[in-house]
């Protein structure tokens, strides 16, 4: 259970340095999904912190993209 709480606080943490704001977030205890709109060149430069982060601190992601719909979707998994 401490993998869950950990995992969903290194995504927070991820969240608040590269100013992000997620719609959705949920998880278990393998992995935390996030849900983020995509609104233009700022968002996309706060992805990269983000995803600069989770590399930094050894955590596996999967994105996706919903270019109709504006919206990323990124699963991260601890190791």
């Amino acid at each position: 259970m401490a993998t869950v709480f950990n995992l969903k606080s290194k995504v927070s943490e991820a969240l608040q340095l590269s100013k992000l704001m997620a719609q959705n977030t949920f998880g278990n205890d393998f992995f935390v999904m996030i849900k983020i709109k995509v609104d233009g060149e700022p968002t996309m430069s706060s992805l990269k912190k983000f995803k600069d982060f989770l590399e930094k601190e050894r955590l596996r992601y999967v994105s996706s993209f919903s270019s109709k719909m504006g919206i990323m979707n990124i699963s991260i998994y601890s190791y």
